[in-house]
């Protein structure tokens, strides 16, 4: 959990990228972007980890306290492994709200300061989540392993099925080093884009007064495609 960045670029080099092409190819399985897929699975197994053991830690504890604990996102997921993992009722995480919730109070009292002065905001709940840091990590090591893969048969097969989601297209683009791999993934892209693009246009058309008697029902979906396209799964 406390690993340096030394650290995570000597695993990166060798049996982490391997795990993390593992992770990827079991992600094929799963509808949608592959990259949201394997980083919904780092996601739940850190937390899981964290949950299980991690916070017994001294330091891990502590560095989850500074952070400000979990952003709604992974308070939602932590909560929700908790009730499905164990007997336990939430008491793990009654016993981190209890922790934050006193943090906060401090805070609270230290920033209400006299003489009419505005308070100097220290960080606010969940903003530094350490779950998000590690996320943006893991993202960055898929979509590299991903480069490294595209041309295997599974995982070109998965990409011009389902392509990337256009957030980690764009991450993607930032990272990968071959132009050619950059362009194919583009084309594969849009044509989820070029798609998305004439289901709206329906869906907007049919809302239309002069329209409105034509059957929308099985149109209703498209907004949730086109978050899932934008944004992806997590």
């Amino acid at each position: 959990m406390g690993s340096s960045s030394r650290d995570r670029e000597v695993d990166v080099g060798g049996t982490q990228r391997w795990h993390t092409r593992d992770v990827l190819q079991r992600s094929l399985k799963v509808r949608g972007c592959v990259a949201c897929a394997a980083v919904n699975w780092f996601e739940w197994k850190s937390i899981h980890s964290f949950l299980y053991e991690g916070m017994m830690f001294p330091d891990v504890r502590d560095r989850f306290l500074r952070s400000g604990g979990f952003c709604l996102r992974h308070f939602t997921i932590a909560a929700q492994i908790e009730i499905e993992s164990w007997r336990a009722g939430g008491v793990g995480m009654a016993i981190l709200c209890q922790d934050l919730i006193n943090g906060e109070r401090k805070l609270l009292r230290r920033e209400n300061t006299v003489n009419n002065k505005k308070a100097e905001i220290e960080g606010l709940p969940g903003a530094n989540c350490m779950f998000c840091c590690e996320k943006a990590d893991k993202e960055r090591i898929l979509l590299e392993v991903l480069e490294e893969v595209r041309d295997e048969e599974p995982f070109r097969r998965a990409i011009e099925g389902q392509a990337l989601c256009i957030r980690h297209a764009r991450i993607a683009l930032s990272l990968w080093s071959n132009f050619a791999a950059r362009q194919w993934l583009v084309v594969q892209v849009e044509k989820k884009i070029e798609a998305a693009d004439g289901d709206l246009g329906e869906f907007i058309r049919k809302h239309d007064y002069r329209y409105r008697d034509e059957d929308s029902a099985r149109d209703r979906t498209v907004i949730d495609k086109a978050r899932e396209l934008i944004l992806g799964n997590n």
